[in-house]
């Protein structure tokens, strides 16, 4: 039991030396969804809590986010949520994937799904409440998406 654990600890403190990319892609900020769209202040404001942290180039890596194994899923997570939608690409997306952006927003967020429950979990101020909900579903129709 005790060369196990500490077995299992060498190779804990081993993989904090794989360290995972923190670099924040670069941005114009006039093509950032909030300077094009210049949603309502309550919009805004709910997409920066739950949204942004994930889906922009404007990422704030939590504590946990610099201790392996958590750092790699933290880092996977943010790399494929850019690649889905990024926020900080709003003016760069065709007129189809925007469209596609709010469907697929308004499913998930009516699921559950997003923002990620693991992610609420450590955030709990990001969840999205059913009133969040209608001022997000209801801006989105405004905008046409």
């Amino acid at each position: 039991m005790r060369r196990t654990f500490f077995f299992l600890l060498w190779i804990f403190i081993g993989i904090q030396f794989i360290r995972s990319d923190y670099d924040l892609p670069e941005s114009d900020p006039k093509n950032d969804l909030i300077a094009v769209m210049n949603p309502p202040q309550e919009v805004a404001n709910i997409l920066k809590t739950s949204c942004y942290d994930c889906h922009s180039n404007e990422t704030v890596y939590p504590w946990y986010a610099q201790v392996a194994p958590f750092s790699w899923w933290t880092t996977h997570h943010v790399v494929e949520a850019r690649r889905h939608f990024n926020f900080s690409k709003w003016n760069e997306m065709s007129e189809k994937k925007l469209e596609k952006f709010a469907e697929e927003a308004e499913y998930e967020i009516n699921e559950g799904e997003m923002p990620l429950p693991p992610y609420t979990w450590v955030h709990s101020g990001a969840e999205i409440t059913e009133a969040e909900k209608a001022i997000l579903f209801e801006w989105l129709n405004e905008v046409g998406y």
